[in-house]
């Protein structure tokens, strides 16, 4: 992996897009990302296990805004996937599946409201305790599951940070896809270019994008 990992993920988003748009076959498309993000998740991985961030700062922008994208793309895929695989033929169980998958992810921003307040509101003031990683596993105040979590690989909520975008972004595909069965337009907007530069400038327009879309 590049030293400059700003840059390395600058370079996953410009492939990222490349694949995007090698196929019109869902199935094809989400199958390549899928592959290609699993061996980038893989070389950060090794990464990580090795490198020291130089500043707390400089860490919870990595675990804050660079690897969720990424995690993101994955869960979203995934989910696409399934989509795909367990979609009924007909319009009206069409439509009624994915208002169904919708709850769930409504029923999900509901029992995290906290985390996702604090996230969409762009507060930092506990971003050292969330975004930085420790040698020990507080079990007391956090997650359980966290037992389990290689603590050199993430935080306690990198990993939140990635579901909630990629529940934005599942959103917005089934929205999408209901407006399709009800005839209704569709407007393309321009897709954002996701770089990453360490003012988070972009970040922040990113965010309210997707703000809006929820």
């Amino acid at each position: 992996m590049d030293l400059n990992y700003i840059n390395y993920f600058n370079e996953f988003e410009r492939e990222y897009e490349v694949l995007k748009n090698t196929s019109d076959d869902v199935l094809t498309v989400s199958l390549e990302i899928l592959h290609y993000i699993e061996k980038k998740l893989k070389e950060i991985h090794n990464w990580l296990k090795k490198h020291v961030f130089k500043t707390p700062q400089e860490e919870i922008y990595f675990f804050k805004e660079l690897k969720p994208r990424m995690v993101s793309k994955l869960l979203f895929y995934k989910e696409l996937l399934n989509l795909e695989a367990s979609l009924p033929p007909s319009k009206k169980n069409k439509k009624k599946h994915y208002e169904e998958l919708l709850s769930k992810i409504h029923q999900y921003v509901v029992s995290n409201r906290e985390f996702y307040q604090y996230y969409r509101s762009r507060t930092t003031v506990r971003d050292e305790d969330l975004f930085v990683r420790r040698s020990y596993k507080d079990i007391v105040r956090g997650d359980c599951c966290l037992i389990n979590f290689d603590s050199k690989l993430c935080t306690s909520h990198d990993f939140e940070v990635a579901k909630i975008i990629a529940n934005d972004m599942f959103t917005s595909h089934l929205e999408n896809k209901l407006d399709e069965l009800n005839g209704k337009c569709k407007f393309n907007i321009t897709q954002i270019d996701h770089k990453f530069n360490w003012t988070g400038t972009k970040v922040d327009l990113t965010e309210m994008v997707y703000g809006f879309q929820a």
